[in-house]
């Protein structure tokens, strides 16, 4: 039997949205599970620099790779990057460090926050390009709202004002770009986003789960002394801290530092938070945490079969014990985001509904709260589920 629902729009609290508006227009290859046919579709580009997303077969083919015109390839969890020398001649007067180093995988961790700021400036933007970003987000993906977690430069912000669009947006900034700030500018943005691990596809999300057992521990970004010195800087600015901390390693890091130095901040937020514990996550309740989760990563406990064990799987956005056993609120201390991957109601409606493990699901209801604006003014998602299956979504205005 269906059912028809009606929803609020999405408020997405954890996007790249400068960094997604620009590979909007750049080939992505993510639903190919062939690599001939991905190379066949990469070699029909011809942009001065070629940007493809969604590459999932590692440094295959690296020859015919290199034959290609001038190509920046990422994988889906915009943690791993292939640059063929057509492309680095273009690009190394520019940003020699970033080319030198744009396929070792620990540097790239160490400093994602350039990478992401930086395909953005390859990739010009313009005002048409901000308008249909909006209307491709509000028409086929029902957001009406986001954060942009790692704002590109200042530029951005101007253009967000100059088109109209800064009253959809909350900005987040790395330290480095916040001390290039003057104080006006400095209070447009929400607070620092910092990076504590990596992400599970390249094995570098700081947990102790993956079936390569060299691979386990992944990789913490930050060493205490430098993480303190951080937290301290935004608590001394008065800034909120967005910490991106997928394995419970990472976490764990965050929570103990901020207990022991007796940190206080306007709002500290774990972004992602897959692999929190129950005593962990207790103390997160204690302190006022927020958890900044993406129910849309449900589905990497089926995705990452053959990365992480089978108690990893399960223990994978553990929401039911976040909420039931913990007491976190959806909107309250609980929020959700997209993280892009991908963006839209219908994969975040259907791993919440109908996730892998019951542990996962949430209600209508929470997911509104926790997801959804506040109100129906803006416009509306409109869906139906039969069969435990999410279908028809659409967005209504």
């Amino acid at each position: 039997m269906k059912k028809h629902y009606e929803i609020p729009l999405l408020n997405d609290y954890h996007n790249h949205t400068s960094f997604y508006m620009a590979l909007r227009n750049c080939l992505d290859v993510r639903s190919i599970d062939d690599i001939d046919e991905a190379l066949d579709m990469i070699s029909k580009l011809n942009d001065n620099i070629n940007v493809v997303l969604g590459w999932r077969f590692g440094n295959q083919k690296r020859e015919e790779i290199e034959k290609l015109s001038p190509s920046l390839i990422l994988d889906g969890s915009l943690h791993n990057y292939i640059m063929n020398q057509k492309a680095k001649d273009i690009l190394i007067h520019d940003y020699p460090v970033i080319v030198k180093n744009i396929e070792d995988i620990e540097w790239i961790e160490h400093n994602l926050y350039s990478i992401i700021k930086f395909i953005p400036q390859i990739k010009t933007i313009n005002d048409s390009d901000i308008h249909e970003f909006f209307d491709y987000m509000l028409h086929k993906n029902q957001i009406y709202s986001m954060e942009d977690l790692l704002l590109p430069n200042i530029d951005f912000i101007k253009m967000y004002e100059r088109t109209g669009y800064s009253h959809r947006l909350k900005y987040w900034v790395d330290i480095n770009s916040y001390d290039k700030l003057d104080d006006e500018n400095r209070n447009k943005v929400e607070g620092f986003k910092i990076f504590l691990d990596g992400a599970i596809s390249p094995e570098t999300a700081a947990l102790n789960g993956y079936i390569n057992k060299k691979s386990n521990g992944g990789i913490k970004l930050y060493s205490d002394e430098a993480l303190i010195r951080d937290l301290k800087y935004a608590e001394k600015e008065g800034r909120a801290v967005a910490a991106h901390a997928l394995g419970e390693l990472a976490i764990e890091q965050l929570v103990d530092i901020v207990e022991k130095e007796d940190i206080k901040l306007p709002c500290l937020r774990i972004e992602h938070a897959q692999y929190i514990s129950y005593d962990v996550a207790k103390k997160c309740k204690d302190r006022g945490v927020t958890l900044s989760m993406q129910v849309n990563f449900s589905g990497e406990s089926l995705l990452f079969k053959h990365k992480l064990t089978e108690e990893y799987l399960k223990r994978n956005n553990p929401f039911r014990m976040l909420i039931d056993e913990v007491g976190f609120e959806p909107g309250k201390d609980l929020i959700f985001g997209s993280d892009g991957m991908p963006h839209g109601a219908e994969s975040a409606l259907q791993n919440s509904l109908f996730p892998v493990y019951d542990s996962q699901k949430l209600t209508l209801d929470e997911f509104v709260a926790g997801y959804c604006l506040n109100s129906f003014e803006p416009g509306k998602i409109s869906f139906d589920v039969e069969n435990d299956k999410v279908v028809d979504v659409k967005t209504v205005l």
